[in-house]
């Protein structure tokens, strides 16, 4: 029987989903993992550095030395232990990162450090980490490390230009939510109560979240937040985005106006942003994928099974986008689409200038042309034209797949089942030109197969 342990807030963690239980069920979906360290308690001085950094290590010793490894001296056989669990070979993590979130907990852990300003605050930050490096490198020299990009009190500025910093780290986390707390609502600057927006504004508000908006209304997802980490040579890593909104049950939007097929389409368009930022941000991890109460989960579970499990609007999205996509991104240009102001502050998503009704990336690999296209719209389709000849030859027909909803109305939790739906249908192009109808409220992918 496995011990329970306390979260970071103090609820109980029974552990009966461990690592070896987790390594299975990655091995059966085929995906990459990171190993995420405490990093506070050694930032903090809850635990003696050499500590902490041996403990980081060891995971990673458990997860990825082979049995029989040189390991540093006073770390414990981690994976003989992990042979006599039942796995001889190593599970093989690709990354780790060290802390997650620091910036959330950095004012108190300069304080219990003893920490007086911010040039104090990153030498020991740097010398911490340097000395997680050292013992994680002892163990395993090819297991990538993440850190964050946010560090509190702007001594990331400092802690990423560190030489011995940059040689050893390759990736920088960065997250991104919206909109937070939905009833907390301002305009102007000033606040406003929910019944000064229209239905309309419900959606134009949900819909333009999350990510961040350039001057032409396209979502530019992290945006300039890449900049310093890419001007230093880190690759950016979104380790966790999503649509995470609450206090939908204080508001009673009109017209049934509800969150979910919104925070569907809104997820779309930062995965539309993410696709435009794809040199800087090489990991983009939504956040979460299963769950049995937050709102926010990718699939909603019933833990006594009684219901059945379910896609909630973003799983449902990012679904979408993952059956029907390229490999590499292409050129392309919208002309003639309507913007629209967004004006209202939404917890933390800020007013938009413009958000683009229509909003188009491109992809493609050997086989296809993928044309994601969303229309933002409210209540109105919109008819557009598709011009590929500059792709080549392509196939006479192709598929509009199409990820849309009904506007229903409920209450906190979404229902037990999925909100959204996907459709296909056939789609005509001649001399590599072509006309689709976009509904309303809709992610569309318009897959044009190359001519053999």
């Amino acid at each position: 029987e496995r011990p329970v342990t306390l979260g970071h807030r103090g609820q109980p963690i029974t552990n009966r989903f461990g690592l070896d239980e987790y390594f299975a069920l990655r091995d059966e979906l085929g995906c990459q993992t990171i190993l995420v360290a405490n990093f506070r308690d050694a930032v903090a001085r809850k635990v003696p550095l050499a500590e902490a950094a041996m403990r980081a290590a060891g995971l990673v010793a458990y997860c990825n030395a082979p049995v029989g490894a040189k390991l540093p001296p006073g770390m414990d056989d981690w994976p003989a232990l992990r042979a006599r669990n039942g796995r001889e070979k190593p599970f093989r993590a690709e990354f780790i990162q060290i802390g997650n979130e620091w910036w959330l907990f950095a004012e108190g852990a300069w304080q219990a450090a003893g920490l007086a300003d911010v040039q104090q605050a990153a030498k020991w930050y740097t010398e911490c980490l340097l000395a997680y490096v050292e013992r994680i490198r002892q163990v395993d020299r090819d297991v990538e490390i993440i850190i964050d990009a946010n560090m509190g009190k702007g001594i990331e500025k400092l802690v990423l230009a560190d030489p011995a910093v940059r040689r050893e780290v390759r990736y920088a986390a960065l997250h991104h939510y919206q909109p937070g707390p939905m009833d907390q609502l301002a305009r102007d600057g000033q606040p406003c109560g929910p019944d000064q927006l229209s239905g309309r504004d419900w959606w134009n508000a949900w819909a333009a979240m999350p990510g961040v908006y350039g001057d032409d209304g396209a979502n530019l997802a992290l945006s300039q937040a890449v900049e310093l980490a890419r001007s230093l040579g880190y690759i950016v890593a979104c380790t966790e985005w999503n649509w995470n909104g609450w206090g939908y049950a204080r508001l009673d939007p009109p017209a049934g106006i509800d969150w979910r097929l919104a925070a569907g389409i809104g997820a779309a368009g930062f995965l539309h942003g993410l696709i435009r930022q794809a040199g800087d941000v090489r990991i983009a991890t939504q956040s979460m994928l299963l769950g049995h109460r937050w709102h926010i989960t990718a699939v909603r579970a019933d833990p006594e099974g009684k219901v059945p499990p379910c896609f909630l609007p973003q799983g449902q999205a990012t679904t979408f986008y993952n059956l029907h996509h390229g490999d590499r991104v292409l050129d392309c240009s919208v002309e003639g689409a309507a913007t629209y102001a967004q004006p209202f502050q939404v917890g933390w998503a800020p007013p938009r200038k413009r958000v683009a009704v229509l909003d188009v990336v491109v992809t493609a690999d050997d086989g296809a042309v993928y044309v994601h296209a969303i229309n933002r719209d409210f209540d109105r389709a919109l008819p557009v034209d598709v011009d590929l000849t500059a792709l080549g030859a392509l196939a006479g027909a192709g598929t509009h797949y199409l990820l849309t909803g009904p506007l229903v109305r409920g209450g906190e939790e979404p229902a037990p089942r999925e909100a959204m739906e996907v459709t296909e249908r056939p789609l005509a192009q001649a001399g590599g030109r072509l006309a689709v109808e976009l509904p309303p409220r809709s992610a569309s992918c318009l897959v044009v197969p190359r001519s053999r």
